[in-house]
Order: C-alpha cells, then sequence, then structure tokens
C-alpha cells in the first residue's frame, strides 16, 4: 500500500514536471518568435509589381506608380531619410499616398508635411484621405488639406486626375473614405459596417460618370478596399488601396492570418490580388495603429510599373 502511494506521488510529480517543462518551452519559443519578428519588421521595404495591360497608352509603357500608406504620423530614421531616399530611388513618375497619413491621435502635421516637402521635387504627389483624416483634430484635419494643397498636392475626393501626354492620357480616381459621413457619430458595429458599405457605393457611383466621361485607362486609388469586388464593373484597369496594414502582425515569413474587419486568414490580402481579371494592389503600408508593433510584416514602399503587353 505505502510503495503503491510513493509510486503515484512519484508519478505525479513526473506530471507536474512535464507541463512545466512545456509551459517553459512554449513560453521560450513565443520569446523567440515575438524578437524574430520584430527584428524582421525593423528594415523598410520595396515592393514591386510589374502588370502588363493591352489597353495602356503606348506612351506610358514603363510608367512608374509609387504607393505609400498609413504613415500614421510616424517618422523613419534620420527624419524620413531612408523613406525619401528609397522613394527618390525609384524615380517615379507618380506618387500616391493611400490615406491615414495622420493619425486620429495626432497632434501636429509637421512630420507629413516634411516628407511631403522632400518628396514633392521627385513626383507628382497624388492623396486620398483615409478614416484616421476624418477621425482627428478637425482643425488639424483642415490644417493639413490646406497646407499640402498650398504645397501643390492633388487630393481626390470623389473625383479624377489626368495625367496626359502628347495625346493620350490615364486617369487617377479617388475614393473619398465613408468616415467623412459617420465619424461624428456613434454607431453599432454593424451599422457601421453597413454604413461603410453604402456610402462606398455611392462614392463608386458618384466616380462613375466623370470616369465614364474621361474613358481611357483608368485606376482606382482609395484608402479603404472594401466592396473591392465591385471596382471592376466600373471600367477600372487597376485599383490601390491600404488600411488594412496587412493585419499588423504576421505569422513567419509573412504569412497573413488577420485581414481587415479580422477575419482569419482572409482571402484578399495585403500585395497583389486578381478581382475578375483586374489587379487589386494593398499595401500594408509605413506605420502602426492602435497598438505600436508590427510582426513579420516590415513597413513597405510599394512600386507599380505599368507596361504595354506584346
Amino acid at each position: 500500500m505505502i510503495r503503491r502511494r510513493k509510486k503515484k506521488r512519484l508519478i505525479q510529480k513526473k506530471r507536474g514536471f512535464s507541463v512545466l517543462y512545456i509551459i517553459i518551452v512554449l513560453f521560450i519559443i513565443s520569446i523567440v518568435l515575438f524578437v524574430w519578428g520584430l527584428l524582421a519588421s525593423r528594415e523598410l521595404v520595396v515592393r514591386n509589381y510589374t502588370i502588363e495591360y493591352a489597353n495602356l497608352p503606348a506612351i506610358f509603357d514603363g510608367y512608374k506608380i509609387i504607393q505609400i500608406t498609413d504613415y500614421h504620423n510616424g517618422i523613419y530614421q534620420n527624419d524620413n531619410e531612408v523613406l525619401v531616399n528609397k522613394i527618390s530611388e525609384q524615380d517615379p513618375d507618380i506618387i500616391l499616398m493611400t490615406g491615414d497619413m495622420i493619425d486620429r491621435k495626432s497632434s501636429e502635421i509637421e512630420n507629413i508635411v516634411s516628407l511631403c516637402e522632400e518628396l514633392k521635387d521627385t513626383a507628382p504627389i497624388i492623396w486620398v484621405k483615409g478614416n484616421n483624416y476624418y477621425k482627428a483634430d478637425p482643425q488639424l484635419a483642415e490644417e493639413l488639406s490646406r497646407t499640402l494643397n498650398d504645397m501643390g498636392i492633388i487630393v481626390l475626393s470623389n473625383n479624377c486626375y489626368n495625367i496626359e501626354k502628347e495625346t493620350e492620357h490615364i486617369s487617377f480616381c479617388g475614393l473619398d473614405d465613408p468616415e467623412q459621413l459617420y465619424s461624428s457619430q456613434e454607431l453599432p458595429t454593424e451599422y457601421t459596417k453597413k454604413a461603410t458599405q453604402k456610402i462606398i457605393e455611392r462614392n463608386i457611383e458618384t466616380l462613375k460618370e466623370e470616369s465614364n466621361n474621361i474613358g481611357g485607362f483608368k485606376i482606382l486609388v482609395s484608402h479603404r478596399f472594401t466592396q473591392y469586388e465591385l471596382f471592376p464593373e466600373y471600367g477600372y484597369s487597376l485599383a490601390i488601396a491600404g488600411h488594412s496594414h496587412g493585419g499588423q502582425v504576421k505569422l513567419p515569413f509573412g504569412v497573413e492570418f488577420i485581414g481587415y474587419d479580422f477575419k482569419l486568414f482572409p482571402q484578399i490580402k495585403t500585395g497583389y490580388n486578381n478581382i475578375d481579371g483586374m489587379p487589386l494592389i494593398i499595401s500594408s503600408g509605413l506605420g502602426t495603429s492602435n497598438i505600436d508593433i508590427r510582426l513579420f510584416n516590415p513597413p513597405e514602399i510599394v512600386v507599380i510599373e505599368l507596361k504595354l503587353k506584346q
């Protein structure tokens, strides 16, 4: 009887030791993954996409677009020197800022204004507003709009802008963010989601008449990619968006497991997506929101080169 009790205690000790061992191993693995994820997210990277089109005007063969997004009023190394240098090295024809260049918590605009000052002589800049623009202090947001406008930066708010070369042109059509219409209202989550979808549908319709009058090769520029399935129906050859941050935290090797609206392992991810034959490029952006951390998800610049399909 005594032997059985001793044996039972010994088994219990071994089990307790095994559980403790597993906990310690899991803790060490978590720490290693966390540090690895942080280190993998330190360096600014350039994502390159080359897209061929049969309907691209020949004069725009090789036209290079740079997208930066979700800056959230951050500062990169050496007062943005690294960011500016990497953009300049690409020799872009145009720079797109696809929203959330300031944050809802922002108290100043010097960072983004300084960045734009550095970039405006590199290439023309087009800007669309994101949800954080409308969540930020209204006076600060208005000051940003006024300052960027005075600098010659083109803001698109449910309208289009033509880039002309000789007798040909391509058009950039910008969607305003739906946050503009309900940011001051406290809506339940289910209503906010429905409102977002309806407002984006309305904004796309607003763009329809102008973009149809323009005709030709059209690019949709938007902060969000909500209602992405509608984009090809309106004749766009390409759509470019941000907003999701790639989930901000990814699994090793950049596997995206948190998507827009917190869907796990989303079908539509950052990077290149094919939507009924129309490319949709989504950037995971530069900054952070809610939590100031990126894991296995480095800040990025997107470079898109348009090529004439031979």
